[in-house]
C-alpha cells in the first residue's frame, strides 16, 4: 500500500510476518506535517491491532530518517500555528503510546538525518540501526521550541538527562557511533549493507516467541508504576501466564532437546 507520504509493505510466509512502514517525503527529507502524522497513525493504529504481524519495521526513504517536524508547514500557518500543533500530535502522541505497546518487536531503520520529531519517534522503538552516515540531533533549539513526541520523556528514559539536556541546550550532533556509545542506537552498520543487516535482523526477531516479548514490553512499560515488591508479583503473573503458550512448550521442549526453537507468535 503507498499514500502520498507513506509506503507500507508486509511480507508473509508460514511462520514470520512482517510489517514496514516507510516514509516517503524524500524531498524534504521525510518531514512530518499533518498528512504524514495522520497517515502514519492510521497504519499503527491498523497493525497495532492485528494478532499476526511478528515484527515492524520503520524507515524513511531517501537520504534521512526524519528531519523533523515541517517548519514550512509552521511558517505557512503563522498565528494558526498551535491549531497545526494540535492537529499534528493528536494524530502522533496516541502513535507513541501504541509502538511502545506494541505486541512485537519494533525496529528503527535510520540514515541521514534523525531530528526533532524524528529522533522522538526514534527514542520509540524497540531497537535501532543505523547506518554509518547516521547524524543524530535534538533540533528543537533551532526553531525555539521544547520536545514534544514524548522526546523529553524517552530521551531522558535511554540516555539520561545530562545528554538530554547536552542535546537540547548546545545544539549537539552526534555521530553514528557516539549514538551507540550513549545508548541510543543498538546496532551500526555501513551505508550499503544496512537493508541486508536489517532483513537478517528482522528474521531473527519475527521468528522469536512473540507472546513472551509482548510480556515483556508491558512489563518495561509499567516498571515505574509501582514499587518493586508490586512489580515481582507483576512478573510472576506474566510468566505463568506465557508458561502456558505454544511458545513456551516449544521452548522448553528444544532446549531440553538441544535444538533450535521452532516459535509460532503463541
Amino acid at each position: 500500500m503507498m499514500t502520498d507520504t507513506l509506503l507500507v509493505k508486509t511480507h508473509y510466509d508460514s511462520l514470520t510476518r512482517v510489517a514496514e512502514i516507510v516514509f516517503h517525503r524524500e524531498s524534504v527529507l521525510n518531514a512530518i506535517n499533518v498528512q504524514l502524522a495522520s497517515e502514519f497513525a492510521a497504519v499503527v493504529d491498523e497493525l497495532y491491532n492485528r494478532s499476526d504481524v511478528r515484527c515492524l519495521v520503520i524507515r524513511g526513504a531517501g537520504r534521512a530518517f526524519m528531519a523533523g517536524g515541517d517548519v514550512a508547514e509552521f511558517v505557512a500557518a503563522g498565528e494558526s500555528t498551535p491549531a497545526v500543533v494540535d492537529k499534528l500530535l493528536d494524530a502522533l502522541n496516541p502513535t507513541i503510546l501504541k509502538l511502545r505497546a506494541m505486541p512485537c518487536p519494533v525496529l528503527a531503520v535510520c540514515q541521514g538525518a534523525v531530528a526533532g520529531a524524528g529522533l522522538s519517534l526514534l527514542a520509540a522503538c524497540d531497537l535501532v540501526i543505523a547506518a554509518d552516515s547516521s547524524r543524530f540531533m535534538m533540533a528543537y533549539d533551532k526553531i525555539g521550541g521544547p520536545p514534544d513526541c514524548g522526546g523529553s520523556y524517552l530521551l531522558s528514559q535511554l540516555l539520561g538527562e545530562r545528554l538530554v539536556n547536552e542535546l537540547m541546550f548546545t545544539g549537539a550532533v552526534w555521530t553514528a557511533a557516539e549514538a551507540k556509545q550513549n545508548g541510543l542506537v543498538s546496532r551500526i552498520v555501513n551505508s550499503e549493507e544496512i537493508l541486508a543487516c536489517t532483513e537478517e535482523w528482522v528474521e531473527q526477531l519475527a521468528a522469536g516467541p512473540t507472546k513472551a516479548y509482548a510480556a515483556y514490553k508491558n512489563l518495561r512499560n509499567s516498571r515505574y508504576d509501582h514499587s518493586l515488591e508490586t512489580h515481582l508479583e507483576i512478573e510472576r503473573k506474566a510468566f505463568k501466564v506465557c508458561s502456558l503458550s505454544a511458545d513456551f512448550r516449544e521452548g522448553t521442549a528444544a532446549f531440553s532437546e538441544r535444538r533450535p526453537a521452532k516459535f509460532i507468535g503463541r
